[in-house]
């Protein structure tokens, strides 16, 4: 039998990616409620769905993404968040 284990009702901030604090003008978020995520890569919002259980957390892909266009430092970022 597999436990179930939800993370809605969480919420992260990103502090730091890869050994290099997030850019001050940036705040990297994702939020779990009802089955669902949301968040922000700095530059573009994400939306979509995940699974988890006692020792696998699963973002479902695709997912949804807003494409805006964003100075390159906070581009590359993002692109290495997501």
């Amino acid at each position: 039998m597999i436990n179930s284990f939800s993370l809605d009702g969480t919420g992260w901030t990103l502090a730091s990616l890869k050994g290099q604090a997030a850019l001050k003008e940036t705040t990297i978020t994702i939020n779990f409620a009802a089955g669902k995520f949301t968040g922000s890569d700095g530059c573009n919002g994400y939306a979509g769905s995940y699974t988890a259980d006692a020792t696998n957390n699963k973002l479902d892909q695709p997912f949804a993404s807003t494409m805006m266009a964003c100075p390159e430092l906070i581009t590359n970022q993002a692109t290495a968040y997501l």
